[in-house]
């Protein structure tokens, strides 16, 4: 494990306290109090920006929308699981 200059000062990681919500599924929401140590990650895929040529070089342009995968540890489950399985077995809408 490489532990880094002992010279530079590392300072301190302060943590934030999220919260899923999706809002067109109401019972899949997980508030703060519920999510373990590690929290909530989230990974972008794809393309941030777009390069455009103009006659001097390049611009760049947002992208309006990407893929995103999110990751969420559940240190009191509660009726999740049961939840996102009723949402798995009704038909789609």
């Amino acid at each position: 494990m490489t532990t880094g200059n002992p010279l530079i000062a590392q300072g301190t990681l302060n943590r934030i306290r999220g919260a899923l919500s999706v809002t067109n599924i109401p019972t899949l929401n997980v508030t703060a109090s519920y999510l373990g140590k590690e929290g909530i990650s989230l990974a972008l895929d794809g393309e941030a920006t777009t390069f455009i040529p103009t006659l001097t070089g390049q611009v760049q342009s947002g992208e309006p929308f990407m893929a995103v995968a999110s990751r969420f540890i559940c240190s009191r489950p509660r009726g999740f699981p049961l939840s996102i399985r009723a949402r798995w077995k009704a038909p789609p809408s």
